[in-house]
């Protein structure tokens, strides 16, 4: 089932975090960073939903669940702002070094535990910041 409220994109972001620190402690370490993308994406889609108006928010589900710039987390940050939601600083200082998008999912290999320790432990400070700010 797809989500359509902010809970719901919380639980999506939880359970897509569980699933990259399951890939990182099986030395998976691209695939964790891939995962791990979706943690921001939905927390992000998350805090979008939330502070959108009520009967705003269909239409906003729509456009923010459909094209490949809504993966981006630059895209998503900039629909944030729109809403009125600024990252904290310090997150926003490391997301400017979280290096992921959707194309990772044709890539192979491994990349750096430690870059991966790191990616996987900004996706942890913006999934509960947006916790923080929902429930």
């Amino acid at each position: 089932m797809r989500p359509t409220t902010s809970r719901d994109f919380i639980r999506v972001a939880r359970q897509r975090f569980n699933a990259a620190e399951v890939l990182f402690d099986n030395d998976l370490t691209l695939d964790a960073q891939y995962v791990g993308g979706y943690v921001v994406e939905c927390a992000f889609k998350a805090l979008i939903i939330e502070a959108t108006a009520e009967a705003d928010r269909p239409a906003k589900l729509i456009r923010i669940t459909r094209g490949a710039s809504m993966h981006t987390p630059e895209t998503l940050l900039q629909e944030l702002r729109n809403v009125g939601i600024r990252l904290d600083p310090e997150i926003a200082k490391r997301l400017r070094r979280f290096d992921w998008e959707v194309s990772l999912r044709y890539e192979t290999g491994r990349r750096s535990r430690g870059e991966t320790k790191g990616l996987l432990k900004t996706c942890t400070d913006i999934l509960n910041w947006a916790e923080e700010l929902i429930i």
